[in-house]
């Protein structure tokens, strides 16, 4: 009975093992950070493909002076940080398509 018992006990970490390898995702970009790169590279727009997101800062969107931006969100729900605006634009054309923005005032 032991032995049968310490095989399935033996078997069931062994498969825990492997589906947690199986699980693991990498994390996807902060949407903030990754809307800053893309002005930094001087692109014209941007298409969020992380999904839905609880935002930990504001995004601010700055591309310049008489320059337009777009931000496609992918049909992505962001929800803003708590106390914070969730969208800042600072300056330029800027677009924001395909998405549902919530400020968080708590």
């Amino acid at each position: 009975m032991r032995k049968a018992l310490s095989a399935i006990l033996a078997m069931c970490m062994i498969l825990g093992c492997i589906a947690v390898g199986f699980t693991a995702q990498a994390a996807p970009p902060d949407l903030a950070d990754a809307i800053a790169a893309a002005i930094a590279n001087n692109q014209t727009e941007y298409t969020w493909n992380g999904g839905s997101t609880t935002l930990t800062k504001s995004i601010v969107i700055n591309p310049g002076a008489g320059k337009n931006f777009t931000v496609d969100f992918g049909g992505a729900i962001i929800q803003g940080a708590a106390g914070t605006d969730a969208v800042i634009i600072q300056s330029g054309d800027v677009t924001l398509t395909n998405g549902t923005i919530y400020a968080n005032f708590e």
